[in-house]
């Protein structure tokens, strides 16, 4: 749609990035057909991003003060680990995903 409409989709002023919420051992997992085991064992060996976050937390001082919405102006992630900014992020703009009220237990 913004192709066709003629907008611009490089060189954005700002980048977003969203933050996902799930449950534990609730991952989204994607795979293809015959593929099933393969895609299970690499999203159990794989960490998401707020699991790292979770683990972010204990480890380091600075992000004790943080919420998570806050942590990528700080830190980035990269190979799942959240890693300290060596410049400040300030052209970041963070979005959680949509949650529904009546999953009481994501809150």
């Amino acid at each position: 749609m913004w192709r066709l409409l003629g907008s611009h989709m490089h060189e954005r002023s700002h980048a977003v990035m969203r933050l996902p919420v799930h449950l534990p051992n609730q991952k989204r997992v994607t795979f293809k057909d015959g593929h099933e085991e393969e895609a299970l064992e690499a999203a159990r060996s794989r960490q998401m991003m707020l699991e790292s976050w979770f683990q972010l937390n204990p480890s380091d001082p600075g992000a004790q003060t943080l919420l998570n919405s806050d942590i990528p102006y700080n830190y980035v992630y990269d190979r799942n680990n959240w890693k300290r900014r060596k410049r400040e992020g300030n052209k970041i703009v963070t979005r959680m995903y949509v949650l529904n009220v009546k999953d009481a237990e994501r809150f």
